[in-house]
C-alpha cells in the first residue's frame, strides 16, 4: 500500500471526515488525492457520502483500525510489506515467499526485517517464517489480504508478473478494475504503432507510470512469452524515446524485477555485440533493421559510426597553440583494438586554456555544439562541459576538470597513460588512459553499453585489479566523495552476465556498507531500522552489525540505549568525513546548488526564491553545518516543492541524491522549519 494511502486512513481514524480537510492534512494535489481515495474505496477500507468520508463496516477496515492502535501500520503495510504479509497466513521459507510474490530477494529480505522489527514474525525450528500466534487479529488480517489477492485476477486474464506489481494480459477490449494500461498497449502514445490481440494492465503501481515503467513491463512480457517480435518492437520503443528515458532508473527497475541480464542484452543488441539470452532476440539482425526503417528509427541510433583515425592529426592542424588532453571511453578502446566502432569520443582537459583551444579546433573542423534543448536525459546526467557533433563522425564529449562530475584525471592516471605527441612542434599531447582507469570510469557511470565494455577490458589480457582498487580509494580521498556503492552496483551487474568478480569484492562490500551506514546515520536512528534498510541477500545482518561496531570503534558513530532500543548517532568525525572540500562559504555553496538544480529542472522563479530564502535560515543553523551542500540544497528544494507530483524523483535524479537520502534530509529540514515557526 502507498504510504500516502496509509496516511489518509490514519487521518480518518483520528476523526477527520471532511474530504477537503483531509486533503489539506495530507498535502496532496486534488487529482492524486481522489485517485488514492478511489483505490481505498475499491479495496473495502472506506466509503464516501457526498463530502464526508468514513471507514466501511467491513472486517478488513475494522481490523485495520485495531491493528493501527498496536503496531506501526506504515511498517506493516507500506509497499511490498503488505504483499509479504498476505503470504504468511501459513509458515513459509524465504524462498517460498519469493516464489509466491515474485519479489526480488533483496526486497523480501528488507520487508521481512521490517516486519520483524515490529514483532509480528517468528521463525520455527525449520527456519520457516510465520505470523506471531500472540495476536489472532494479525493472522485474520493476513488471511483477508490473501483471499482478496487471489480474487483480483479475472478468469480471462493471464498473469505475466506478480510481485511488487501485478502485470496482466487480457483479450483486447477486456478491462481490469483498479489497474491501468501499460507496455505495448501504450506504445502508440509514444510513436510506435503496434497492435496485438491483447491489452496489458498493471496494478499495485505505487507511483505515476513512467516511460521507464512501460519499457520494463514490455521486457517482462517478452521474456515470459519468449516473443522475439515483441522484443524487436520493445527495442524500437526504447530507441524512439531514448532521449527521454532515464537509463539510471531503467537499470534500477531491471535489477528490481531480476531482468538486468535481459536489459544488458538489449544494450548489447543495439550495438551489435554478443548477447546472452539468444532465445529472446531475432536470429537474423536484418529482421530488426527492416522494422527500424519501417518505424523511421534513424540508423545512427543502432549503428555506430566508422572510426576516424585521423581525428587528432586534424585537430593538431587547427590548433593555434599547444594543448594537452586525455582520452578515455569508447575511442580509447577503439585505438587499442578493443572495439571496432564507438558512438562517443570522450576527452578530458585539466585547464581552461587547453579546453578553449580544442573547442575552437573542433569548430573549424565542422563540429557544432549541442544546445540545452538537444540534450537527452543521459547527456544532462553526465554533465560534460561541452558536446560537439559532426555529420559523419563520432560526437565529442569534453570534460573539464572533472569527469561525469565524479572523478578527476589524477596524477596517478597521467603517469599510467600512454602519451602520444602530434604535430612537428608538439602542439598536441594526447594521454591515452590505461585500461584500469577506463574500467573504473565506466563502472561509475550508467551509460548504454558500459557493462559489455567493462567485460572486454578485463578480458583484454592486460588488466590489473589492484590498480582499480587503489585508484578508487585515492579518488575518494581526493574528492571527498564516496563511490563504493555505485561501483558495487556495476560490479554486481557485471557478475550477473559474466560471472567475473574482483578478488577485493568482500572489501568492496564492507566499504559500500560503511558508506551507506554513514550516509543514513546523519541524525539519530534506531539500529533495527538501519538493519532493515540495508539487509539483503548479499548483505547479512551480521555483516552490518560488524561494520557498525567497527565504525563505532573508529569514532564515526555513537551508540546509546533508550527503553531497550539501540540508537545510533554520528560523531563529529563522521560529519567531517562527508563535509565538502569546497572552500566557498556554506551559504554560497547552497545558493549555487539551488540555482544549478533549478536551471536543470526548469523550476519557476517562485519556488527558486522560496528555496533561496529557506537556505539562508538553514545555513545559520549549526545543526546543518557539515552536511554536504549538494544534499542539503536538494532537501531544501524538495521541502518547498514537496506537493508537486513526481518532484522527489526529479530532484533525486538531477541532484544525484538517493530518494531515501532526500526524504531524510527533508524530514530534518521540516523539523527545523516547524521549530523556527
Amino acid at each position: 500500500m502507498e504510504e500516502r494511502a496509509i496516511s489518509i486512513l490514519l487521518e480518518i481514524k483520528k476523526g477527520i471526515s471532511d474530504l477537503t480537510e483531509l486533503k489539506n492534512n495530507v498535502s496532496l494535489e486534488k487529482s492524486r488525492f481522489y485517485e488514492i481515495i478511489n483505490k481505498l474505496e475499491k479495496r473495502d477500507y472506506i466509503e464516501k457520502d457526498n463530502s464526508t468520508i468514513r471507514f466501511k463496516k467491513t472486517p478488513k477496515a475494522i481490523l485495520f483500525k485495531e491493528l493501527s492502535s498496536r503496531y506501526d501500520v506504515n511498517t506493516l503495510l507500506h509497499d511490498s510489506n503488505e504483499k509479504i504479509l498476505s503470504t504468511l497466513a501459513e509458515a513459509k521459507t524465504i524462498d517460498e515467499i519469493q516464489e509466491q510474490t515474485k519479489l526480488s530477494q533483496n526486497t523480501v529480505y528488507k520487508s521481512i526485517s521490517e516486519l520483524e522489527s515490529i514483532g509480528i514474525i517468528e521463525r520455527n525450528n525449520e527456519g520457516k517464517l510465520y505470523l506471531t500466534r500472540l495476536d489472532d487479529k494479525i493472522n485474520l488480517f493476513a488471511k483477508i489480504l490473501e483471499t482478496q489477492e487471489q480474487q483480483k485476477i479475472p478468469d480471462y486474464a493471464e498473469m505475466i508478473y506478480n510481485g511488487s506489481i501485478l502485470l496482466l494480459q487480457v483479450p483486447k477490449g477486456k478491462i481490469i478494475q483498479d489497474a491501468e494500461l501499460t507496455a505495448f498497449s501504450l506504445f502508440s502514445d509514444y510513436g510506435i504503432e503496434y497492435h496485438t490481440a491483447y491489452d496489458y494492465y498493471v496494478s499495485h503501481q505505487n507511483s505515476d507510470l513512467s516511460l521507464e515503467d512501460i519499457l520494463i513491463h514490455s521486457i517482462l512480457i517478452t521474456k515470459k512469452k519468449e516473443d522475439t517480435n515483441g522484443m524487436i518492437i520493445t527495442i524500437l520503443f526504447y530507441l524512439k524515446n531514448m532521449d527521454r528515458i532515464d537509463l539510471l532508473r531503467t537499470r534500477k527497475l531491471a535489477r528490481e524485477y531480476d531482468i538486468i541480464d535481459v536489459w544488458l542484452d538489449i544494450e548489447n543488441f543495439r550495438r551489435n555485440n554478443p548477447i546472452k539470452n539468444t532465445n529472446l532476440f531475432p536470429s537474423n539482425r536484418s529482421e530488426f533493421e527492416e522494422k527500424a526503417v519501417l518505424y523511421n528509427i534513424p540508423r545512427e541510433l543502432y549503428t555506430l559510426p566508422e572510426g576516424y583515425p585521423q581525428l587528432f592529426e586534424e585537430i593538431t592542424t587547427k590548433l593555434t597553440d599547444s594543448a594537452e588532453i586525455y582520452l578515455f571511453g569508447g575511442e580509447n578502446m577503439r585505438i587499442k583494438g578493443l572495439k571496432d566502432r564507438t558512438k562517443d569520443c570522450d576527452i578530458a582537459v585539466r585547464d581552461n586554456y587547453s579546453y578553449n583551444l580544442i573547442i575552437r579546433a573542433l569548430e573549424e573542423m565542422g563540429y557544432r555544439h549541442i544546445g540545452p534543448t538537444g540534450l537527452s536525459l543521459d547527456d544532462k546526467r553526465i554533465e560534460s562541459s561541452a558536446i560537439l557533433v559532426h555529420q559523419y563522425r563520432s560526437r565529442v564529449d569534453i570534460f573539464k576538470e572533472t569527469i561525469m562530475k565524479k572523478m578527476h584525471v589524477s596524477n596517478r592516471m597521467i603517469q599510467r597513460a600512454d602519451k602520444k605527441i602530434f604535430g612537428d612542434s608538439h602542439k598536441l599531447t594526447l594521454g591515452i588512459l590505461s585500461n584500469e582507469d577506463i574500467f573504473l570510469l565506466k563502472s561509475l557511470t550508467y551509460r548504454d553499453g558500459d557493462i559489455e565494455d567493462m567485460r572486454k577490458i578485463i578480458q583484454s589480457g592486460n588488466f590489473n585489479w589492484d590498480i582499480v582498487w587503489d585508484e578508487l580509494i585515492e579518488q575518494e580521498r581526493d574528492t571527498g566523495d564516496q563511490f563504493s556503492s555505485i561501483f558495487l552496483e556495476n560490479i554486481d551487474d557485471l557478475y550477473k552476465v559474466t560471472k567475473i568478480r574482483p578478488h577485493f569484492y568482500r572489501k568492496l562490500v564492507r566499504r559500500a556498507v560503511d558508506e551507506q551506514i554513514n550516509r543514513r546515520v546523519r541524525n539519530e536512528i534506531e539500529m533495527n531500522k538501519l538493519l532493515s534498510l540495508l539487509k539483503s541477500k548479499d548483505i547479512s545482518e551480521r555483516l552490518i552489525r560488524n561494520r557498525i561496531n567497527s565504525l563505532e570503534q573508529q569514532k564515526y558513530l555513537r551508540k546509546r540505549s533508550v527503553n531497550g532500543q539501540t540508537l545510533l548517532s554520528p560523531r563529529k568525525a563522521n560529519v567531517l568525513r562527508y563535509a565538502s572540500s569546497d572552500s566557498k562559504p556554506f551559504q554560497t555553496r547552497l545558493e549555487q546548488f539551488i540555482e544549478e538544480f533549478s536551471d536543470k529542472m526548469g523550476i519557476s522563479d517562485k519556488y527558486r526564491q522560496k528555496a533561496l530564502n529557506l537556505s539562508k535560515l538553514v545555513s545559520e543553523n549549526p545543526n546543518f553545518i557539515g552536511n554536504r551542500s549538494r544534499n542539503l540544497a536538494a532537501g531544501i528544494l524538495y521541502t518547498v516543492m514537496k506537493n508537486n507530483r513526481g518532484i522527489r524523483g526529479d530532484i533525486s535524479y538531477f541532484a544525484r541524491v538517493s530518494e531515501p537520502g532526500l526524504t531524510n534530509m527533508y524530514e530534518k529540514i521540516q523539523k527545523f522549519v516547524v521549530i523556527k515557526s
